[in-house]
């Protein structure tokens, strides 16, 4: 059970539990909300996009191939990776971009977990947060992981 708790292991997981815990969420919440539902929001955070409850399962279907294409491209350069061990210039680059790249993951994880709530929230009459709070969310998880990258790559140049 602790092997699973390395971060290695557990930076590659959790984007894909947070995706089962939306397919769950969705799943479970489907039959429970109106035929018409929030599909855009706007920088208040008032939704100012509608489409039938069907729309839901765009969430989980898109971060579904969102993640699986982040997998891919972190299993193509893995592989790439080992065919250039033995050039020590290229191995922290690519250890960077997959650790970006896991780190967006994650960051997409969040967010879409994030859409899918507000959205039920906000079909069923609920309480959701406030514009500027949602916007901040977003950003925060859009630009951290870039904040990263830009950071240690600038370091590994010195």
């Amino acid at each position: 059970m602790l092997a699973f708790f390395k971060p290695g292991r557990f930076i590659r997981a959790f984007p894909w539990v947070l995706c089962a815990f939306l397919w769950l969420l969705t799943a479970l919440q489907y039959a429970y909300l109106p035929a018409q539902i929030p599909t855009h929001f706007n920088f208040s955070g008032k939704a100012d996009g509608y489409g039938s409850r069907n729309s839901i399962w765009i969430l989980p279907l898109l971060l579904s191939i969102f993640l699986g294409i982040f997998s891919f491209l972190i299993h193509s350069y893995r592989k790439k990776q080992s065919l250039h061990d033995g050039n020590s210039s290229v191995t922290p680059k690519f250890h960077l971009l997959i650790r970006l790249l896991q780190l967006l993951s994650v960051s997409l994880g969040c967010l879409f977990l994030f859409l899918g709530i507000q959205t039920i929230r906000e079909s069923k009459g609920m309480p959701v947060l406030s514009g500027a709070l949602f916007v901040i969310i977003v950003q925060g998880l859009i630009w951290v992981p870039m904040a990263y990258f830009f950071y240690h790559y600038l370091k590994m140049k010195r």
